[in-house]
């Protein structure tokens, strides 16, 4: 009798832990609001800019977490649970998100809409000195040029439309306004950098290529495309020797990525360092003060036109 009532016991506990894992497969990873659509995106900068193109009209979120810098990120599987069900996922598709690309076919035959923005822009390859573990043929920072992020808003919105057709005017609406913010931040940019002292500055990774190329400035980085690729000895005595040819006087770092060795070049020159934010994603303190892609763009401005000493 003994061993009976064991027996029923242990059928208990292994039907609880059962029906707990099939809750935890089928939960959310994000809650999505009633009537909304859903959209998720790989990284911050790209929840932002959909954002900027739904409105409140879609429940929005980033599979990257605040605070989490996103070039070394795997998906968990609560998070490809969360894509499959979703109604558009939206990739960055140019290398920072490489594991993304490995989920189209399935998400195709689940009828999840799939934006690729990297296809809205002009990809710049990869720098060829690219430190060790450096994967990517094309540097995926686009969404730092404010021309290129009113392409990828006009383009989700686009997509909403057809997705959502009974929201296809507020779309173009929302989207619209947000254009103009981004069109304001661009003509912001080019009136601040029309007259500068300095043409190069020193950034702590190769993500300010895109930014470089639209407003007229040389990017120097330390670490290549990813903040995780380590800099070769040759490469930091270059930086050094070019700093002090140039009198360089700032040394940017990020927020989400180490600064000692930012701050070990600086000093090595007699340089100050400066944050210049690539928006790969916020810190949990940026996110509790309200800050978003455009405001920490006019910081990155402020910084720019110090570092370079604009007039």
């Amino acid at each position: 009798m003994k061993k009976y009532f064991l027996w029923i016991a242990g059928v208990v506990i292994l039907g609880g832990i059962a029906v707990s894992l099939v809750y935890e497969k089928r939960k959310p990873a994000v809650p999505v609001a009633d009537n909304k659509i859903s959209v998720i995106a790989t990284i911050y900068p790209l929840a932002e800019f959909a954002r900027m193109a739904a409105g409140d009209m879609a429940s929005v979120s980033s599979l990257v977490p605040a605070g989490v810098e996103p070039h070394e990120y795997e998906p968990t599987p609560r998070d490809l649970i969360a894509v499959e069900g979703a109604d558009v996922f939206i990739i960055n598709g140019a290398g920072i998100d490489p594991w993304a690309k490995n989920l189209l076919p399935t998400l195709k035959e689940k009828g999840v809409t799939v934006i690729d923005t990297s296809l809205s822009v002009e990809l710049i390859p990869a720098a060829s000195w690219s430190g060790e573990g450096d994967m990517s043929a094309y540097d995926p920072h686009f969404w730092l040029d404010p021309v290129f992020a009113s392409r990828i808003v006009r383009s989700i919105a686009d997509t909403l439309s057809l997705k959502d057709p009974s929201h296809k005017s507020a779309y173009e609406e929302t989207a619209n306004a947000s254009i103009r913010s981004l069109e304001k931040l661009d003509a912001e940019y080019k009136a601040a950098l029309v007259s500068c002292a300095k043409r190069g500055i020193i950034t702590s990774h190769d993500a300010f290529a895109y930014l470089g190329k639209r407003y007229g400035f040389d990017v120097h980085s330390i670490a290549g495309i990813s903040p995780e690729a380590e800099p070769s000895a040759e490469h930091l005595a270059e930086l050094i020797t070019l700093a002090k040819k140039d009198d360089i006087r700032y040394i940017f770092f990020e927020t989400l990525v180490s600064p000692k060795v930012s701050e070990t070049l600086a000093r090595e020159i007699g340089a100050q360092t400066l944050v210049f934010n690539p928006i790969e994603g916020l810190s949990p303190s940026e996110v509790a003060s309200g800050k978003n892609y455009v405001s920490v763009m006019e910081e990155n401005l402020k910084s720019l036109s110090r570092a370079r000493e604009c007039k």
